[in-house]
Protein backbone atom coordinates (compact mmCIF):
# COMPACT_ATOMS: atom_id res chain seq x y z
CA UNK A 1 0.00 0.00 0.00
CA UNK A 2 1.51 3.34 -1.02
CA UNK A 3 1.62 6.04 1.55
CA UNK A 4 0.11 9.38 0.59
CA UNK A 5 1.18 12.65 2.14
CA UNK A 6 -2.35 14.01 2.15
CA UNK A 7 -3.82 11.12 4.13
CA UNK A 8 -4.42 11.07 7.87
CA UNK A 9 -1.64 12.49 10.10
CA UNK A 10 1.42 10.57 8.98
CA UNK A 11 2.49 9.57 12.46
CA UNK A 12 -0.79 7.67 12.93
CA UNK A 13 -0.18 5.44 9.90
CA UNK A 14 1.60 2.13 10.30
CA UNK A 15 3.43 1.44 7.02
CA UNK A 16 3.57 -2.08 5.66
CA UNK A 17 6.42 -2.21 3.19
CA UNK A 18 7.83 -5.37 1.71
CA UNK A 19 11.47 -5.39 0.67
CA UNK A 20 11.69 -5.70 -3.08
CA UNK A 21 15.15 -6.38 -4.43
CA UNK A 22 15.52 -6.10 -8.16
CA UNK A 23 16.79 -9.10 -10.14
CA UNK A 24 20.47 -8.72 -11.05
CA UNK A 25 20.79 -6.07 -13.73
CA UNK A 26 23.81 -4.33 -15.16
CA UNK A 27 23.89 -0.64 -14.36
CA UNK A 28 26.26 1.61 -16.27
CA UNK A 29 27.67 4.52 -14.30
CA UNK A 30 29.04 7.08 -16.71
CA UNK A 31 32.77 7.65 -16.43
CA UNK A 32 34.30 11.15 -16.66
CA UNK A 33 35.17 10.48 -20.32
CA UNK A 34 31.49 9.90 -21.14
CA UNK A 35 30.34 13.21 -19.76
CA UNK A 36 29.77 16.38 -21.70
CA UNK A 37 32.00 19.35 -20.75
CA UNK A 38 30.95 20.87 -17.45
CA UNK A 39 32.08 23.77 -15.35
CA UNK A 40 32.96 23.11 -11.76
CA UNK A 41 31.21 25.32 -9.25
CA UNK A 42 31.60 25.50 -5.50
CA UNK A 43 29.23 26.54 -2.84
CA UNK A 44 30.78 29.07 -0.43
CA UNK A 45 32.71 27.13 2.20
CA UNK A 46 32.07 23.74 0.58
CA UNK A 47 34.03 21.47 -1.75
CA UNK A 48 32.12 19.47 -4.33
CA UNK A 49 33.56 16.25 -5.64
CA UNK A 50 31.31 16.24 -8.71
CA UNK A 51 30.91 18.50 -11.71
CA UNK A 52 27.67 20.08 -12.79
CA UNK A 53 26.58 22.38 -15.57
CA UNK A 54 26.73 26.19 -15.23
CA UNK A 55 22.96 26.65 -14.97
CA UNK A 56 22.78 24.41 -11.89
CA UNK A 57 23.63 27.05 -9.31
CA UNK A 58 22.80 25.74 -5.82
CA UNK A 59 20.12 27.60 -3.97
CA UNK A 60 21.56 28.57 -0.61
CA UNK A 61 18.92 27.95 2.06
CA UNK A 62 18.71 30.42 4.89
CA UNK A 63 19.61 28.72 8.15
CA UNK A 64 16.67 29.05 10.49
CA UNK A 65 16.19 27.30 13.82
CA UNK A 66 13.76 24.40 13.56
CA UNK A 67 11.94 23.04 16.58
CA UNK A 68 10.75 19.46 16.65
CA UNK A 69 7.97 18.52 18.98
CA UNK A 70 7.76 15.94 21.73
CA UNK A 71 5.58 13.87 19.39
CA UNK A 72 8.39 13.93 16.81
CA UNK A 73 10.88 12.64 19.37
CA UNK A 74 8.49 9.92 20.49
CA UNK A 75 7.97 8.88 16.87
CA UNK A 76 11.73 8.68 16.37
CA UNK A 77 12.17 6.74 19.61
CA UNK A 78 9.45 4.19 18.77
CA UNK A 79 10.84 3.72 15.26
CA UNK A 80 14.36 3.25 16.64
CA UNK A 81 13.21 0.48 18.95
CA UNK A 82 11.89 -1.43 15.95
CA UNK A 83 15.04 -0.66 13.95
CA UNK A 84 17.30 -2.19 16.64
CA UNK A 85 15.12 -5.27 17.13
CA UNK A 86 16.85 -8.59 18.01
CA UNK A 87 16.18 -10.03 14.57
CA UNK A 88 18.26 -7.30 12.87
CA UNK A 89 20.82 -8.87 10.52
CA UNK A 90 22.87 -7.67 7.52
CA UNK A 91 20.37 -9.47 5.30
CA UNK A 92 17.30 -7.59 6.54
CA UNK A 93 18.93 -4.25 7.45
CA UNK A 94 17.52 -2.51 4.34
CA UNK A 95 13.99 -3.72 5.09
CA UNK A 96 14.30 -2.41 8.65
CA UNK A 97 15.66 0.89 7.29
CA UNK A 98 12.70 1.29 4.90
CA UNK A 99 10.22 0.91 7.75
CA UNK A 100 12.26 3.25 9.95
CA UNK A 101 12.50 6.06 7.38
CA UNK A 102 8.84 5.79 6.41
CA UNK A 103 7.97 6.25 10.09
CA UNK A 104 9.99 9.46 10.58
CA UNK A 105 8.93 11.28 7.40
CA UNK A 106 6.13 11.07 4.82
CA UNK A 107 7.21 9.38 1.59
CA UNK A 108 5.81 7.71 -1.51
CA UNK A 109 8.91 5.62 -2.23
CA UNK A 110 12.33 4.95 -0.72
CA UNK A 111 15.20 3.77 -2.90
CA UNK A 112 18.40 2.23 -1.60
CA UNK A 113 21.81 2.30 -3.27
CA UNK A 114 25.06 0.68 -2.13
CA UNK A 115 27.98 1.70 -4.35
CA UNK A 116 31.42 0.07 -4.35
CA UNK A 117 33.78 2.88 -5.47
CA UNK A 118 36.51 0.41 -6.45
CA UNK A 119 34.49 -1.72 -8.87
CA UNK A 120 31.68 0.72 -9.69
CA UNK A 121 29.09 -1.93 -8.78
CA UNK A 122 25.80 -0.57 -7.51
CA UNK A 123 23.35 -2.67 -5.46
CA UNK A 124 19.83 -1.27 -5.46
CA UNK A 125 16.49 -1.95 -3.78
CA UNK A 126 13.17 -0.16 -3.40
CA UNK A 127 10.34 -0.02 -0.89
CA UNK A 128 7.69 0.19 -3.61
CA UNK A 129 8.23 -1.52 -6.98
CA UNK A 130 6.68 0.44 -9.84
CA UNK A 131 6.24 -1.10 -13.32
CA UNK A 132 9.17 0.83 -14.87
CA UNK A 133 11.45 0.87 -11.84
CA UNK A 134 14.23 -1.15 -13.53
CA UNK A 135 14.24 1.25 -16.47
CA UNK A 136 14.46 4.22 -14.12
CA UNK A 137 17.40 2.69 -12.22
CA UNK A 138 19.35 2.21 -15.44
CA UNK A 139 18.67 5.84 -16.36
CA UNK A 140 19.83 6.97 -12.94
CA UNK A 141 23.10 5.05 -13.28
CA UNK A 142 23.76 6.66 -16.66
CA UNK A 143 23.42 10.27 -15.53
CA UNK A 144 24.05 10.29 -11.75
CA UNK A 145 27.72 11.33 -11.92
CA UNK A 146 26.85 14.60 -13.69
CA UNK A 147 25.17 16.13 -10.67
CA UNK A 148 26.46 16.72 -7.11
CA UNK A 149 23.10 15.91 -5.57
CA UNK A 150 22.97 12.45 -7.22
CA UNK A 151 26.59 11.30 -7.50
CA UNK A 152 26.87 9.53 -4.11
CA UNK A 153 29.55 11.94 -2.90
CA UNK A 154 29.62 11.82 0.94
CA UNK A 155 31.28 15.25 1.09
CA UNK A 156 28.13 17.00 -0.13
CA UNK A 157 26.66 19.00 2.77
CA UNK A 158 29.32 17.40 5.01
CA UNK A 159 27.49 14.09 4.81
CA UNK A 160 24.25 15.44 6.27
CA UNK A 161 20.91 14.87 4.50
CA UNK A 162 20.03 17.30 1.72
CA UNK A 163 17.20 17.92 -0.74
CA UNK A 164 17.17 18.33 -4.49
CA UNK A 165 15.49 21.68 -3.88
CA UNK A 166 18.67 22.88 -2.12
CA UNK A 167 20.27 23.05 -5.58
CA UNK A 168 17.62 23.61 -8.24
CA UNK A 169 13.93 24.39 -8.51
CA UNK A 170 11.33 21.90 -9.66
CA UNK A 171 11.11 23.70 -13.00
CA UNK A 172 14.87 23.40 -13.58
CA UNK A 173 14.76 19.78 -12.46
CA UNK A 174 12.17 18.85 -15.07
CA UNK A 175 14.55 20.02 -17.82
CA UNK A 176 17.37 17.65 -16.79
CA UNK A 177 18.16 14.36 -18.51
CA UNK A 178 18.19 12.48 -15.21
CA UNK A 179 14.62 13.62 -14.54
CA UNK A 180 13.44 12.49 -17.95
CA UNK A 181 15.18 9.11 -17.79
CA UNK A 182 14.63 8.31 -14.10
CA UNK A 183 12.38 10.46 -11.94
CA UNK A 184 9.72 11.11 -14.58
CA UNK A 185 9.58 7.34 -15.15
CA UNK A 186 9.12 6.82 -11.41
CA UNK A 187 6.57 9.61 -11.17
CA UNK A 188 8.59 11.36 -8.44
CA UNK A 189 9.38 15.06 -8.16
CA UNK A 190 10.94 15.72 -4.75
CA UNK A 191 14.09 13.92 -3.60
CA UNK A 192 15.87 13.78 -0.23
CA UNK A 193 19.26 12.08 0.01
CA UNK A 194 20.44 10.38 3.22
CA UNK A 195 24.05 9.19 3.34
CA UNK A 196 24.79 6.42 5.86
CA UNK A 197 28.43 6.20 7.01
CA UNK A 198 29.98 2.73 6.74
CA UNK A 199 33.13 0.99 8.00
CA UNK A 200 33.86 -0.93 4.78
CA UNK A 201 34.38 1.92 2.31
CA UNK A 202 31.09 1.43 0.49
CA UNK A 203 28.88 4.45 -0.26
CA UNK A 204 25.43 3.76 1.13
CA UNK A 205 22.50 6.07 0.40
CA UNK A 206 18.76 6.18 0.83
CA UNK A 207 16.69 8.32 -1.54
CA UNK A 208 13.39 9.44 -0.02
CA UNK A 209 10.97 10.35 -2.82
CA UNK A 210 7.70 12.26 -3.04
CA UNK A 211 5.42 12.46 -6.06
CA UNK A 212 3.25 15.41 -5.06
CA UNK A 213 4.05 19.13 -5.18
CA UNK A 214 4.58 19.14 -1.40
CA UNK A 215 8.33 19.37 -0.91
CA UNK A 216 10.49 18.58 2.09
CA UNK A 217 10.53 20.97 5.03
CA UNK A 218 13.24 21.95 7.49
CA UNK A 219 11.48 19.76 10.02
CA UNK A 220 12.04 16.82 7.62
CA UNK A 221 15.71 17.78 7.40
CA UNK A 222 16.13 17.60 11.17
CA UNK A 223 14.31 14.28 11.44
CA UNK A 224 16.36 12.72 8.62
CA UNK A 225 19.56 14.02 10.19
CA UNK A 226 18.67 12.29 13.46
CA UNK A 227 17.61 9.16 11.56
CA UNK A 228 20.93 9.06 9.68
CA UNK A 229 22.92 8.30 12.83
CA UNK A 230 20.50 5.57 13.87
CA UNK A 231 20.85 3.92 10.46
CA UNK A 232 24.65 3.94 10.73
CA UNK A 233 24.55 2.44 14.24
CA UNK A 234 21.98 -0.19 13.24
CA UNK A 235 24.09 -1.36 10.30
CA UNK A 236 27.18 -1.59 12.48
CA UNK A 237 25.22 -3.50 15.14
CA UNK A 238 23.85 -5.93 12.53
CA UNK A 239 27.32 -6.74 11.19
CA UNK A 240 28.87 -6.92 14.67
CA UNK A 241 26.34 -9.51 15.80
CA UNK A 242 26.64 -11.45 12.55
CA UNK A 243 30.45 -11.55 12.56
CA UNK A 244 30.64 -12.53 16.23
CA UNK A 245 28.11 -15.36 15.95
CA UNK A 246 29.91 -16.70 12.92
CA UNK A 247 33.34 -16.77 14.55
CA UNK A 248 32.98 -17.58 18.26
CA UNK A 249 30.58 -19.26 20.66
CA UNK A 250 29.23 -16.55 22.93
CA UNK A 251 28.22 -17.35 26.52
CA UNK A 252 27.92 -15.43 29.77
CA UNK A 253 31.26 -16.93 30.89
CA UNK A 254 33.00 -14.87 28.23
CA UNK A 255 32.12 -11.66 30.05
CA UNK A 256 33.34 -13.05 33.34
CA UNK A 257 36.71 -13.28 31.63
CA UNK A 258 36.44 -9.57 30.91
CA UNK A 259 36.14 -8.85 34.63
CA UNK A 260 32.38 -8.66 35.17
CA UNK A 261 30.58 -10.31 38.09
CA UNK A 262 28.54 -13.45 37.25
CA UNK A 263 25.17 -11.66 37.25
CA UNK A 264 26.57 -8.71 35.30
CA UNK A 265 27.97 -11.18 32.78
CA UNK A 266 24.58 -12.80 32.35
CA UNK A 267 22.95 -9.42 31.75
CA UNK A 268 25.73 -8.56 29.28
CA UNK A 269 25.07 -11.73 27.31
CA UNK A 270 21.35 -11.02 27.00
CA UNK A 271 22.06 -7.42 25.99
CA UNK A 272 24.14 -8.66 23.06
CA UNK A 273 21.18 -10.84 22.09
CA UNK A 274 18.99 -7.74 21.82
CA UNK A 275 16.80 -8.43 24.85
CA UNK A 276 14.97 -5.64 26.66
CA UNK A 277 15.26 -5.07 30.41
CA UNK A 278 11.84 -6.64 30.95
CA UNK A 279 12.79 -9.72 28.93
CA UNK A 280 16.08 -10.08 30.82
CA UNK A 281 14.24 -9.83 34.14
CA UNK A 282 11.85 -12.59 33.04
CA UNK A 283 14.68 -14.85 31.85
CA UNK A 284 16.82 -14.33 34.97
CA UNK A 285 13.76 -14.46 37.29
CA UNK A 286 14.61 -11.18 39.00
CA UNK A 287 12.88 -7.83 39.45
CA UNK A 288 12.99 -5.27 36.63
CA UNK A 289 14.70 -2.74 38.91
CA UNK A 290 17.44 -5.29 39.58
CA UNK A 291 18.18 -5.56 35.86
CA UNK A 292 18.18 -1.76 35.52
CA UNK A 293 20.73 -1.63 38.35
CA UNK A 294 23.00 -4.11 36.56
CA UNK A 295 22.70 -2.15 33.32
CA UNK A 296 23.59 1.09 35.13
CA UNK A 297 26.66 -0.65 36.61
CA UNK A 298 27.69 -1.80 33.13
CA UNK A 299 27.35 1.77 31.88
CA UNK A 300 29.77 2.91 34.57
CA UNK A 301 32.25 0.07 34.07
CA UNK A 302 32.41 0.45 30.29
CA UNK A 303 32.20 4.24 30.15
CA UNK A 304 29.27 4.15 27.71
CA UNK A 305 26.33 6.49 27.82
CA UNK A 306 23.52 4.61 26.10
CA UNK A 307 22.27 1.10 25.44
CA UNK A 308 23.49 0.91 21.85
CA UNK A 309 27.02 2.03 22.73
CA UNK A 310 27.04 -0.48 25.58
CA UNK A 311 25.92 -3.33 23.30
CA UNK A 312 28.58 -2.53 20.69
CA UNK A 313 31.22 -2.33 23.42
CA UNK A 314 30.16 -5.69 24.81
CA UNK A 315 30.33 -7.26 21.36
CA UNK A 316 33.88 -5.94 20.95
CA UNK A 317 34.82 -7.35 24.36
CA UNK A 318 33.24 -10.70 23.49
CA UNK A 319 35.23 -10.92 20.27
CA UNK A 320 38.48 -10.48 22.22
CA UNK A 321 37.79 -12.65 25.26
CA UNK A 322 35.85 -15.39 23.49
CA UNK A 323 38.76 -16.01 21.11
CA UNK A 324 41.15 -16.06 24.08
CA UNK A 325 38.93 -18.50 25.97
CA UNK A 326 38.77 -20.90 23.03
CA UNK A 327 42.50 -20.81 22.29
CA UNK A 328 44.55 -23.77 23.62
CA UNK A 329 46.22 -23.06 26.94
CA UNK A 330 49.99 -23.54 26.79
CA UNK A 331 51.56 -23.90 30.22
CA UNK A 332 55.40 -23.90 30.41
CA UNK A 333 56.78 -26.77 32.56
CA UNK A 334 60.40 -27.12 33.58
CA UNK A 335 61.77 -30.63 34.17
CA UNK A 336 63.58 -30.93 37.51
CA UNK A 337 65.91 -33.73 36.42
CA UNK A 338 67.24 -35.05 33.20
CA UNK A 339 64.98 -37.56 31.50
CA UNK A 340 66.51 -40.46 29.53
CA UNK A 341 64.60 -41.66 26.47
CA UNK A 342 64.82 -45.17 25.01
CA UNK A 343 67.19 -45.54 22.01
CA UNK A 344 65.56 -44.62 18.68
CA UNK A 345 62.76 -42.56 20.25
CA UNK A 346 62.51 -39.07 18.66
CA UNK A 347 65.63 -39.89 16.65
CA UNK A 348 67.77 -40.35 19.77
CA UNK A 349 70.75 -42.69 19.46
CA UNK A 350 71.52 -43.09 23.13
Amino acid sequence: MRRKIGDLPWWSVTPRYGLLFAPPIEIKIASPADRAPHVQRRRPGEQYGCLFSPQLIPLLPIATPVMITADDLKTLSDASIELYSPDLTPGNFVEHAFRFLSAVTATDQINYGNLDPRSGGLDVATSFLTPNWHEAVIGFGEFMMKYPFFCFDPKINDGEPFFRSDFISSRQFRDLDIFQECFRVLGMLHHAAVHVPTDDGRLLWFGVERSSDIGFSERDRVMLSLARQHLAHARRLAYARHNLRGSVKLTAKVFEGAGFAPRESEVSYWLTEGKSNAEIALIMKVQLQTVKGYVATLFNKTGTGNRLALTLHLLDLARVFASTEQAPHCVPVRARRRVSFPPGLFGATS
